[in-house]
């Protein structure tokens, strides 16, 4: 049972949970609307919290013989996945001047179409755009001003992905 998202006595539902923590906002359809991240994220990841505490809770029972009480909540499992998030937003409102916000995702960063089915790349430093520029054979693109850095790859994202895509 979920307290945060439920009556007391009442299941708590992994849609619900994911709203309510904030998760439907990351998860955003192609208009930017909040969406189902399309699977039960909230299920897995009290399932997860739960076999923490569970395994924390036997260890202090064997090491110091007292027993725990364990309430796992959807909603609050959850939270730890707005991490991310709160410290780009933290970033974008601290900086004074300049640059493309850090509260965009790296780029590239995701799964591109390749001649033999779909491949993960995450370039979420210069240093590794460097080096994807140079397994894609392409060294000047490492040193093209729109590309060079990650703000800079950010308002380019579209040229980005069709370069890397085209790879």
């Amino acid at each position: 049972i979920d307290n945060a998202t439920a009556a007391e006595g009442q299941p708590g539902l992994a849609i619900v949970a994911e709203a309510i923590s904030g998760i439907s906002a990351l998860a955003e359809d192609s208009s930017g609307q909040p969406t189902w991240a399309g699977f039960p994220l909230g299920d897995y990841v009290a399932g997860l919290t739960a076999y923490g505490a569970i395994v924390t809770a036997l260890y202090k029972k064997n090491s110091v013989g007292e027993g725990s009480y364990l309430d796992i909540s959807m909603a609050e499992s959850l939270l730890a996945f707005n991490g991310i998030t709160l410290v780009r937003e933290a970033f974008h409102r601290a900086r004074a001047t300049g640059g493309a916000p850090l509260r965009e995702s790296p780029v590239p960063y995701g799964i591109h179409p390749a001649s033999d089915g779909d491949v993960a790349i995450g370039v979420n430093s210069d240093k590794f755009w460097q080096a994807l520029c140079h397994a894609m054979e392409q060294p000047d693109l490492a040193a093209d001003a729109r590309f060079a850095t990650q703000g800079g790859r950010i308002k380019n994202r579209a040229a980005v992905i069709e370069l890397v895509s085209a790879w």
